[in-house]
Order: structure tokens, then C-alpha cells, then sequence
């Protein structure tokens, strides 16, 4: 959900100010804050080298990135009249607290996830598998505990058995 808002994001934003859009990747935590202090090419025109230097060095930015975004800064031109300025840049920061607030939840989401897999006994045998993170290792406790506590129904769950279909007397899968 996330990333759909931050591709609505970036295609508001590449209309207006596509070099910068370009040179600023949205998942960076200083980028949200970058765009909702400087929403639009005509609030960008507004910025001095100083303010943007003061940010860079506040949200702790890598040296080129600061470079390449100033640079990008200074190629971009307000083409937009102040009044409709206002109007996207209204619009760009609804979907910039829309994104904040879905890394909330997110952030939230996952110590709740991190506490549950804490609490479980089996939890560190399951992530200790190849491939198997906190949120499918979760999944699979939850199914493991949900499940009848008899072992065919587990295994059967899992897969690790041959799964018998049939009615009456001839029964699919079942070896000869």
C-alpha cells in the first residue's frame, strides 16, 4: 500500500519538477520530509542554497546526494502560478501525511509481529529455515497452532504427506 502511495507521489510530483523527482528516491525518510517542506517547483525557486544545505545536514544526507539534488534544484523552473502552486502543493502534502502515517502502521505492525514471535517457542526454529523471514515464519506458527493437534492433519497441512481423496473403496493417491 506504501509503495502505491509513493507511485501516486512521484507521478504528481514528475509532472511539475522531474529532475528532482528524479534524483530523489521516496523511501528515504529525508525525502518525504524534503517534498512536504518543498512540494512544488515554485516553492523549490524559493529555496536558498543555505535552507537546503541547513536541511541536508539536519537529515544527515550523503555528500553526492546533496550534490546531485542541488543541482537539480537549480536546472528546475516554477512554472506555475502561485495559486496553482498552492493547490498541488496541498495536494502533494495530503499524500506525504498519507505515506507518514502508513510507515506508523507499518513500523507499528511489525513490533507486534516481532513480539509475537518472541513469545513463541517454536518461532526461532521456523525463521532459522532458508527463506522463511518473521512474517511467513509467523504464518506458519499461527497455522501450526490453529491446526487439529493430530500429526496427520499437520503434516498434511505442511505437505509432507500424501494426501488421500476419494470415496468408498477407490481411493486417488493412495500407493498400491
Amino acid at each position: 500500500v506504501r509503495r502505491g502511495q509513493q507511485q501516486k507521489l512521484r507521478s504528481m510530483l514528475a509532472r511539475e519538477m522531474l529532475d528532482v523527482v528524479a534524483s530523489v528516491k521516496l523511501s528515504k525518510k529525508w525525502a518525504i520530509d524534503f517534498i512536504d517542506a518543498w512540494p512544488t517547483s515554485h516553492h523549490l525557486s524559493k529555496l536558498s542554497k543555505s535552507d537546503f544545505l541547513a536541511f541536508a545536514k539536519k537529515k544527515r544526507m550523503g555528500k553526492e546526494t546533496v550534490a546531485s539534488l542541488w543541482a537539480a534544484i537549480e536546472r528546475s523552473e516554477s512554472l506555475l502560478s502561485t495559486r496553482r502552486a498552492e493547490a498541488l502543493a496541498e495536494r502533494i502534502r495530503l499524500r506525504v501525511s498519507m505515506i507518514r502515517r502508513l510507515r506508523e502502521v507499518t513500523s507499528d505492525l511489525k513490533r507486534k509481529l516481532d513480539d509475537f514471535m518472541a513469545s513463541e517457542p517454536d518461532a526461532k526454529r521456523i525463521t532459522g529455515l532458508k527463506g522463511v523471514g518473521t512474517l511467513l515464519g509467523s504464518a506458519i506458527v499461527k497455522s501450526i497452532r490453529s491446526c487439529d493437534s493430530q500429526r496427520d492433519s499437520l503434516s498434511h497441512r505442511m505437505g509432507a504427506s500424501p494426501v488421500f481423496i476419494g470415496s468408498g473403496r477407490n481411493k486417488r493417491g493412495e500407493p498400491k
